[in-house]
């Protein structure tokens, strides 16, 4: 989010740096949420597979 903010702050106001930071931060957001995601995916999986016990 944060990132995405910073960005549009670079696009009004062009003197100001931090472009690479603010990309870092959005991939690094995307790449955890990816891998909760998966995380809760196995949880819930194994969850039903061991038919709740």
């Amino acid at each position: 989010m944060f990132g995405v903010l910073a960005l549009k702050d670079l696009s009004r106001n062009p003197e100001i740096e931090g472009g690479g930071h603010a990309w870092v931060g959005i991939v690094l957001a995307v790449i955890s949420i990816l891998l909760w995601g998966g995380i809760l995916a196995l949880a819930v999986i194994g969850a039903i597979l061991s038919g709740g016990r």
